[in-house]
């Protein structure tokens, strides 16, 4: 037992060490602007674990200057779910949706609407965790409030109010599950996409859509998928032209 933990332990620091090594030379490619050679390490070091923010945001500006608008987009999307409130990956998503040639507005459906309003201000982690603690502080004030026999006005109207509170953050946690769980999030990675009427090329095309568009995926048949943009807009798509940013 005590060489197999050894051994476990030789693996881990040896996958630690070459995943770095890989980091580093992904970076001193990214300085001598070989964007390509950049990319297939930043690529290799995620496949091998090193799943963080800052390997999903420096891989992004390596798609971005390599002119891959959809790629670009998907990493920083998936660096936001570490870094929401970051200033400099909220100005390049912002960038990249000025840029693409897909034009939408702001979500329509009140559903995803709801889920979207912690979206930058929040990781799902901290909001759990807010929330987990802001519901310990008020039972416990509210066992204290009992115990005294609602005494004190001031604690009882703290009480209510925090209850109130605590209540619209379930509602916000709770959707955002859900969205994130039924209506994930990909990204068109594809130059241009024709956008089919039903799940098959014998159907109507009815719309082009191009990289980088922001889609939620409604539905999935065989390899096709049913998406919806924030706009409204839907139809079906094949699942190869898109990326999840949530694996």
């Amino acid at each position: 037992m005590k060489y197999l933990a050894v051994l476990l332990l030789l693996f881990i620091t040896i996958i630690t060490i070459h995943a770095q090594t890989t980091l580093d030379r992904a970076e001193e490619a990214y300085r001598l602007r070989d964007y390509l050679t950049a990319i297939t390490l930043y690529e290799e070091a995620i496949d091998s674990g090193q799943h963080d923010s800052t390997t999903f945001y420096n891989l992004g500006n390596a798609y971005y200057e390599a002119e891959n608008l959809g790629q670009a987009m998907l990493n920083y999307r998936r660096a936001l779910l570490y870094l929401p409130r970051d200033t400099n990956l909220n100005i390049n998503i912002a960038r990249i949706r000025a840029q693409r040639s897909t034009i939408t507005t702001s979500e329509t459906d009140w559903l995803n609407q709801l889920a979207t309003l912690s979206n930058d201000t929040f990781t799902l982690f901290e909001l759990s965790l807010l929330i987990f603690v802001g519901w310990i502080v008020f039972f416990v004030i509210l066992a204290i409030d009992v115990v005294r026999g609602f005494h004190d006005g001031n604690t009882r109207l703290f009480v209510v109010v925090m209850g109130i509170i605590l209540l619209i953050g379930l509602v916000l946690m709770g959707s955002r599950l859900y969205v994130e769980t039924q209506r994930p999030t990909a990204v068109v990675l594809s130059n241009s996409v024709n956008v089919m009427s039903g799940p098959g090329e014998d159907y109507l095309s009815i719309y082009t859509i191009h990289a980088a568009a922001e889609v939620r995926i409604m539905e999935e048949v065989d390899d096709w998928l049913r998406f919806a943009l924030p706009d409204g807009r839907g139809g079906w798509l094949q699942r190869q032209y898109v990326g999840f940013v949530i694996n």
